[in-house]
């Protein structure tokens, strides 16, 4: 049975975004429409409205007639995390305006930093990412705000490709894993300004790591270097 043309816009979607923000597709690479239907055995429709949807995640950039991955730049993070700050700053406060966290949403954060710390212990950096995505995904979602979910699963995309920088900081993460304890001890005691005030920290914590990172020579070769030692060894 043949597709339905959104579904294949929607796999198309996913394969390309998959393999941005994990660097089988480079910074600078172009997006091939043609080799990637082939790869997915679609038709080379739904690639482009799937690329055209990656254009608006600012993963990708067209340019001329091709499209490129697009570089990871300060401004570009920047972007991201300041907007990422206003939305879970936002979901910090709503949670508690409704009265805090119930039961289960304790618990499932609490779960998340459990797997963070499980990660951290086990020297594996990049198992540190989803616990990382988790935390903040489910924030938003539990403030109830369903247009607010929706924008941040948009710059999760951005997200997931930025955390590769942390790997050359890897001593960042104890200081994520803290400071995620901190925004959860404030929801838990209902503390709004103690909530908003952690939020923020820990944005411009990242933010000044991100900026450190980019000071390194190289450093785009480097991570791409160690994402294929990676792959390569799993």
């Amino acid at each position: 049975m043949a597709r339905k043309k959104s579904d294949a816009t929607d796999i198309a979607f996913k394969y390309i975004r998959n393999q941005i923000t994990q660097y089988e597709l480079k910074p600078g690479d172009i997006v091939s429409d043609s080799a990637i239907s082939q790869e997915l055995s679609i038709s080379r429709t739904p690639v482009r409205e799937a690329m055209a949807k990656l254009v608006n995640t600012g993963l990708i950039e067209k340019s001329g007639y091709r499209f490129l991955v697009t570089h990871i730049t300060y401004p570009v993070i920047t972007d991201v995390f300041e907007l990422r700050e206003a939305l879970e700053s936002y979901s910090v406060k709503k949670i508690i305006e409704n009265g805090g966290l119930s039961d289960l949403h304790r618990k499932e954060l609490e779960e998340i930093q459990d797997k963070f710390r499980e990660a951290i212990d086990s020297h594996n950096i990049q198992r540190t990412f989803k616990p990382d995505s988790d935390f903040h995904m489910k924030i938003v979602e539990i403030a109830g705000n369903e247009l607010a979910f929706n924008i941040s699963k948009d710059l999760e995309f951005m997200s997931e490709r930025i955390r590769w920088l942390s790997m050359l900081t890897p001593a960042r993460y104890m200081n994520t894993l803290a400071e995620h304890e901190n925004i959860l001890q404030s929801l838990i005691s209902k503390n709004e300004k103690a909530a908003v005030k952690s939020t923020a920290i820990h944005i411009k914590n990242s933010l000044k790591n991100y900026k450190e990172v980019m000071k390194i020579a190289n450093w785009e070769d480097i991570i791409i270097s160690i994402h294929n030692t990676i792959m390569s060894s799993n």
